[in-house]
């Protein structure tokens, strides 16, 4: 099979045919509601009658590190705490509760908590524990091979080629904080905007209030057509797109079948998750909104931390279920604020609260640090050795602006030897198990896994391995086995074991499955021939700075090197930069 014809392949099986998305829902949305705040670029529903619809709001905030799933959800290493969803979930029926994570890896994160913290089974977790994408898959009966962004189809790219727009194919997944990233071609610029559009509540004849809208290239009715028509080819295929799920269950008005509802990082929800949300007022007894207004980092995609902030707390009864003088204090009525941070040191949260004091509009907070001291060193234009003095090897995160700008920075890691995880997986499970192989027999270890040798026997060439032992046989003999003599590797080749450098290049020198592209070539001999095999993968990590949210590490690299295109795309206010920075210097915990 040739390129073009695996490019055009339906790799799934046929979509569920649940019905189509509306191919006018935004102006269906903007027609029939008379109840919107306009704000800059987008909507947004937060008004005081929304929450006055007998329905209880209490706003949990929690700065970094102070523990906001742990208050919403429970924590396994504590034993004198509950969650307000463990205490719940062991005192009432689970069907009266509803957690709305923001993401897939939060959900299962909190699933995992309250099965091993109540009596609560996987599956009931499952179904009481979900996203919004999720829920709006749920209303609209729709599987996982109807969604675009899920699907392993070219649905994108084979549009782009029957409309005539470039759509580069190995340009990789578009992800949040991608609108930050250089656009390669027309066809990823149109998907961009378009997405950004649908996330504001915005027609497509509004386009060039995206920032990425001065990239288009074409006219103003070429991009209005090509909405129309995808619109179209989505409805042709019976296909859909998350937000367009979404925008169904605004239109239709959908509401969870609950009675408490828990929604987290409420401040970074864009203005469509918001009218979901504002539909569920006056359907649910009580709202419990999680979040921190100081860490919103998604206002570039339309998430306004004045949804959040605006919203009335609305407490008619005692609320047991909270830890009223633990975690945390009341600042008004139904506004509780976690105040203990258990990550950050004192001298990185007063440099982190020096930035954020500069927001007008945000709500005050009380952090105390976690211990003293931390260490804050500041870097002009540092060469990619600077940078990579200052790794622990342990635990270190390098945050970047965009993902090209990280696999550059991860080829200096390469080069030095230095193994790492990212989200293009050079690491990943099979080559650092041929790594640890190699190292076993560069360093006269006695056994290795099965799985080590099988490795090492599959890369190399076949001129390596002795005539009388067919190579695909030996790799299954010893991928059955638990362990393996290093000796019985040895003898099974033509190579002496590698205890120098021209021992060690021979067996690196010539990888041959498609695994092994030049990157993790280069990766796996720079580590060996530099004595790193006893570093692991997973104590640096190189992420972008939106893929970091919720994480930490011991030490934080940040890099802000940018573009002149980041910087025209970047927040026009000067508090929304300084709300991104302050979340940077937090994300760590010395």
């Amino acid at each position: 099979m040739g390129l073009e014809e695996f490019q055009k392949e339906e790799k799934t099986s046929s979509p569920n045919q649940s019905g189509s998305p509306s191919s006018d829902g935004v102006n269906d949305f903007l027609s029939d509601s008379d109840e919107q705040i306009e704000v800059s670029g987008g909507y947004s529903i937060p008004s005081t009658e929304a929450t006055n619809k007998d329905t209880e709001v209490v706003k949990i905030f929690g700065g970094p590190g102070t523990g906001k799933t742990t208050t919403m959800v429970g924590n396994t290493n504590i034993d004198d705490f509950s969650g307000i969803l463990q205490r719940m979930f062991e005192q009432r029926n689970p069907e009266e509760m509803l957690l709305i994570a923001y993401t897939r890896a939060a959900a299962d994160e909190a699933k995992r908590r309250l099965v091993s913290l109540t009596d609560v089974s996987k599956s009931k977790a499952d179904e009481r524990v979900t996203t919004i994408h999720s829920m709006a898959m749920r209303f609209n009966n729709l599987k996982p091979k109807d969604i675009v962004e899920i699907r392993y189809a070219n649905d994108k790219y084979n549009f782009c080629n029957d409309v005539g727009l470039e759509y580069q194919f190995d340009n990789g997944d578009d992800d949040d904080g991608e609108m930050l990233s250089e656009p390669d071609d027309q066809g990823h610029v149109f998907f961009k905007v378009l997405s950004w559009l649908k996330s504001k509540l915005e027609p497509p004849e509004d386009y060039e209030k995206c920032p990425l809208g001065s990239a288009w290239q074409h006219s103003d009715e070429r991009f209005v057509e090509l909405a129309e028509e995808w619109d179209e080819y989505k409805s042709d295929k019976g296909i859909w797109e998350f937000d367009d799920a979404i925008l169904e269950c605004v239109n239709n008005e959908d509401t969870v079948d609950t009675r408490f509802l828990f929604v987290d990082e409420v401040q970074d929800l864009y203005p469509l998750q918001q009218a979901f949300l504002d539909n569920q007022f006056g359907h649910v007894d009580r709202i419990f909104l999680a979040g921190d207004d100081d860490q919103t980092i998604y206002e570039w995609a339309g998430a306004k931390p004045e949804y959040f902030l605006n919203m009335e707390g609305n407490v008619n009864n005692k609320i047991p279920e909270l830890w009223d003088d633990k975690t945390g204090y009341w600042e008004d009525e139904g506004v509780y604020i976690l105040d203990q941070s258990w990550r950050m040191p004192n001298d990185i949260l007063e440099l982190a609260k020096m930035v954020i004091d500069k927001v007008d509009e945000r709500q005050e907070k009380q952090i105390k640090p976690h211990h003293e001291g931390g260490e804050f060193v500041p870097l002009k234009n540092p060469t990619p050795q600077e940078v990579i003095n200052l790794i622990n090897p342990d635990d270190t995160m390098i945050l970047f602006r965009a993902k090209y700008q990280m696999s550059e920075f991860g080829k200096s890691l390469i080069k030095a030897g230095i193994p790492y995880k990212d989200r293009f997986k050079t690491w990943k499970k099979e080559v650092l198990n041929l790594r640890d192989g190699l190292a076993a027999l560069k360093n006269d270890k006695r056994l290795m896994t099965g799985s080590q040798a099988a490795r090492v026997i599959e890369e190399l060439p076949k001129a390596a391995i002795q005539d009388s032992l067919p190579k695909s046989k030996l790799v299954d003999r010893f991928a059955a086995e638990s362990e393996v003599a290093t000796n019985h590797v040895i003898k099974a080749t033509r190579y002496n074991r590698p205890t120098d450098q021209h021992a060690l290049r021979r067996w690196t020198r010539e990888f041959v499955t498609d695994d092994m592209n030049y990157y993790r070539q280069m990766a796996v001999r720079n580590n060996l021939s530099m004595d790193n095999e006893h570093l692991d993968p997973e104590g640096v990590e190189l992420e972008t700075i939106h893929g970091s949210k919720g994480q930490e590490a011991d030490t934080i690299i940040l890099s802000t090197e940018t573009t002149q295109s980041v910087l025209d795309n970047m927040p026009k206010r000067w508090h929304d930069r300084r709300r991104t920075s302050s979340i940077l210097r937090r994300r760590n915990k010395n």
